[in-house]
């Protein structure tokens, strides 16, 4: 499945999340929360080098964004992560954007 790593992601107001100051504006995309998602640790998480491996494999597919194919469990992982560490308005969108909503 194609999709768009470049999507921006928006604060309640529907402004676009600044991850950046105001000198030098950075937009939040989906780039970005799926690989601190995929870079991150999580309580009561134990993988082995193999999933470490993986996960960062992905990252590099990951971090500079655009039109990018993904395996649906790749997705899946992904998806299972921002659940794990994103606030809700962060991991709805993200979500959707994943599911092609």
């Amino acid at each position: 499945m194609k999709i768009n790593f470049d999507a921006t992601l928006h604060d309640e107001q529907g402004c676009v999340i600044n991850l950046g100051s105001t000198e030098e504006p950075k937009s939040a995309t989906l780039s970005w929360i799926a690989c601190q998602a995929l870079l991150a640790t999580y309580p009561g998480e134990s993988i082995g080098g193999e999933e470490k491996h993986r996960r960062f494999k992905m990252w590099q597919q990951l971090k500079d964004g655009g039109d990018i194919e993904i395996k649906i469990e790749d997705a899946a992982l992904i998806k299972r992560l921002i659940g794990l560490g994103a606030i809700p308005i962060i991991c709805g969108q993200a979500y959707d954007l994943l599911e092609g909503a």
